[in-house]
């Protein structure tokens, strides 16, 4: 820019790159009922989330809550890019990126939560027929010795004689198929099925 043409002005730009203001920030996120840590000098969002609930490193959920400024578009990549909005379902690996209109990079990661903060959910007896099985909870494995006859096609069947875990727990059989667990009720498995509690606690199930 030139004025008179004897006096020469330079143009300079100065790209804001501080934080002034928080109107362009996550600061809620929630996935079903987990809700994150939200670090925001490190920009990582950090989701607590059960074993079971990861498949091949992956989870997948509703977006139960979604906090940010009201200018913001969100968007998630992990393989494909698209906007984000509460109410909607995403999918994610841990180190996937959201990105806040273009100004803030967040770190999605997953905290594999397999604590025993408490005992109230986890399962103390489990006997089929008259089959009392021995629990192991630190390697979570439930072990039946069960004579050979009685195991058909690598799959035992019988009547859930007792059945003893924290009073709010809800206990599922997978083995192919999935349904809760009671007491008087008859359960079939394989060795290596899985018993999970409350989407806690993942037992594998073993026949010797």
């Amino acid at each position: 820019m030139y004025v008179s043409s004897d006096n020469a002005y330079t143009l300079l730009i100065d790209v804001d790159t501080t934080q002034s203001s928080n109107d362009k920030l996550i600061t809620k996120f929630t996935l079903d009922s987990y809700e994150s840590v939200i670090d925001q000098q490190n920009k990582t969002i950090t989701f607590p989330i059960p074993e079971r609930q990861i498949v091949n490193g992956r989870v997948v959920g509703t977006i139960t809550e979604l906090e940010a400024g009201s200018d913001t578009i969100i968007f998630f990549v992990g393989g494909a890019e698209y906007p984000l909005r509460q109410g909607a379902q995403a999918g994610f690996s841990n180190g996937d990126k959201v990105y806040v209109s273009s100004n803030y990079t967040y770190t999605l990661l997953i905290d594999m939560d397999t604590t025993q903060s408490s005992n109230d959910k986890l399962i103390t007896r489990f006997t089929l027929d008259s089959y009392e099985s021995v629990i192991d909870q630190q390697n979570k494995t439930i072990t039946f010795t069960v004579p050979e006859n009685q195991i058909v096609n690598g799959r035992i069947v019988g009547i859930i004689t007792e059945l003893e875990a924290g009073s709010d727990t809800i206990i599922f059989l997978v083995g192919g198929a999935e349904y809760p667990l009671r007491q008087g009720a008859q359960a079939g498995f394989s060795n290596g099925d899985k018993v999970y509690v409350s989407c806690d606690y993942a037992y594998t199930l073993l026949i010797v």
